[in-house]
């Protein structure tokens, strides 16, 4: 599955990069000639529909005794289980952003922009314990479990930036709307993101501790759009696959967490102001 959703992206993405070399030369002619606005600037708003993936990975680490993994110290035999959990399950995404594109022809155009991504943290249950012990997170503090019991994770809410850019197919122009494909790459500032631990059967008694760490990301979308004309307005609506590159785990819970990169499939609605 995760196979076809990446060859999906790659050809959308490289459609819309490389379909302008393929465009005849009678469809060429510059938008700027013919005396129609070649610019435009807006807002949008993006929420996240869905993602494929896991963006935190399945695995168990055994401890055989008062025994420790880095940052992590067991004072009994134990096995901690990772769950795997997907992005959905850990964040809620709404961007907001700011886009500029140039149309050099009615069917061409390039595009910058800079977005702002707001992840609100949701809670899960992502690791299991076999057995009584005390978790020391070091530096962070501990959880003791009685028995065989669940910690169960509350994600804080973060922040990303992004700056982007990319190319912008319109293959089926009409007098008050047309059809476009498009292709993106950029990066992505990332917050330091941490986290409440706590145990099921104790919930009263949690403690933070760092999960991802700061860092910068790369991402790369494509996608297909509508574009509706009213007078020096456009209004668009887009569906995009976004691949995004795998986090970096803080060292505090690193031998208990391991990530994978996934994709998500943001619905795009933006406001664009032509000149």
């Amino acid at each position: 599955m995760m196979e076809r959703i990446f060859a999906l992206f790659g050809f959308v993405a490289l459609v819309a990069l490389l379909a302008p070399l393929s465009t005849h030369a009678a469809e060429t002619e510059k938008i700027a000639a013919s005396g129609e606005q070649a610019g435009s600037l807006g807002p949008s708003v993006t929420f996240n529909s869905g993602s494929s993936g896991d963006l935190i990975d399945s695995g168990t680490l055994n401890f055989t005794g008062t025994q420790t993994f880095k940052a992590i110290t067991l004072n009994s035999p134990a096995t901690i289980t990772t769950t795997a959990v997907s992005f959905d399950d850990i964040f809620k995404e709404t961007g907001f952003g700011v886009e500029f594109s140039s149309r050099f022809t009615d069917h061409l155009g390039v595009h910058a922009g800079v977005s702002l991504k707001a992840l609100n943290g949701k809670t899960f249950d992502g690791f299991g314990v076999s057995a009584a012990t005390q978790i020391d997170f070091v530096g962070s503090g501990s959880l003791t479990a009685a028995g065989a019991d669940t910690i169960r994770v509350k994600m804080d809410d973060a922040t990303e930036w992004g700056i982007y850019g990319g190319v912008k197919v319109h293959p089926l122009v009409f007098e008050k709307y047309s059809l476009y494909l498009r292709g993106d790459v950029g990066l992505l500032s990332s917050d330091e993101i941490k986290a409440r631990f706590s145990l099921v059967s104790n919930p009263g008694d949690s403690i933070k501790v760092e999960f991802f760490e700061r860092e910068i990301q790369f991402f790369g979308n494509g996608g297909a759009g509508v574009e509706i004309r009213m007078g020096n307005f456009d209004l668009q609506g887009e569906i995009r696959a976004e691949w995004r590159d795998k986090r970096a785990v803080a060292d505090g819970v690193q031998d208990i967490v391991g990530t994978n990169s996934i994709v998500t499939y943001p619905v795009s609605f933006s406001l664009m102001w032509r000149f």
